[in-house]
């Protein structure tokens, strides 16, 4: 699309435009150019916004993908916690935690006296 676009302005054959060309155009080619410059301009901005969308579009679906796969997976792990958690109640029995130990005696003044 690019290529056609330098084909019909025949301004941008080149890469870029000179200071020095852009100095030397008189009033008629200035607003050649202006107008050769709004419509590549716009034709850029569709093609952004369509690359936009389409990349909208990718990310929704890959959004709705991972939310199914999110749900299967929920399912999945709660499954086996009820599986393991019967599991564990028939095997398991219950833990003793042992009480923290006291803290140390205060230090007692010196006496050196």
């Amino acid at each position: 699309m690019t290529r056609r676009i330098f084909e019909w302005y025949p301004v941008f054959s080149c890469r870029h435009l000179d200071a020095k060309k852009v100095e030397q155009m008189n009033m008629t080619e200035l607003t050649r150019l202006e107008h050769q410059l709004d419509a590549i301009l716009r034709q850029t901005r569709v093609k952004k916004t369509q690359l936009l969308m389409e990349s909208m579009t990718t990310l929704h679906d890959k959004e709705k993908e991972l939310g199914n796969e999110k749900e299967v997976l929920e399912k999945q792990i709660t499954a086996w916690i009820n599986e393991t958690g019967e599991n564990n109640q028939q095997q398991q029995q219950p833990l003793a935690i042992p009480p923290p130990p006291p803290p140390p005696p205060p230090a007692g003044p010196s006496g050196g006296e």
